[in-house]
């Protein structure tokens, strides 16, 4: 079994988003700053916070999957047999009453590491997410537990 603990997310600097965004996301960040830009699509302050998550072996092509997620200081566990991480999560966050649905989904290779842009819903109320980190599953991740708090944050 694998585990994974994350460590707060890489930290980048600039002036503005130079990434190339996706079209919708640059639409909406392009008047922002580096530090407004992660402030807002990818707070790592908010209410919500990924503590680690594990994987068994496959079986049957799904793997066990284990997640920590902190709301507010208190610690909740759930297990989740998917074929992935993000099914996982998804299945995870829907558990602890934050459910999203991912709409569009966007990632690349940065100086600081992978970078995932996505899409969140719930409801009728779409926003855009970000998260960084050492490879693709971290990042995809990370952009979704900001996805949560951008949605549902406000509730805690």
């Amino acid at each position: 079994m694998s585990t994974f603990t994350f460590s707060p997310a890489p930290t980048t600097t600039g002036t503005s988003p130079e990434l190339p965004l996706p079209r919708g996301l640059r639409a909406e960040a392009e008047q922002m700053t580096m530090t407004g830009f992660w402030n807002t699509y990818s707070p790592t302050s908010g209410p919500i916070e990924l503590g680690s998550w594990s994987a068994s072996a496959p079986l049957a092509g799904r793997r066990r999957y284990d997640f920590s997620v902190d709301i507010r200081g208190t610690r909740q566990t759930s297990t989740a047999r998917a074929y992935g991480p993000v099914e996982a999560m998804t299945e995870s966050l829907h558990k602890a009453g934050l459910p999203i649905e991912i709409g569009e989904f966007h990632q690349q290779l940065t100086e600081a590491g992978w970078a995932s842009y996505i899409t969140c819903r719930y409801h009728d109320r779409t926003v855009w997410a970000a998260g960084v980190g050492r490879d693709g599953t971290e990042a995809t991740l990370r952009a979704m537990i900001a996805g949560a708090n951008r949605l549902h944050g406000s509730r805690f």
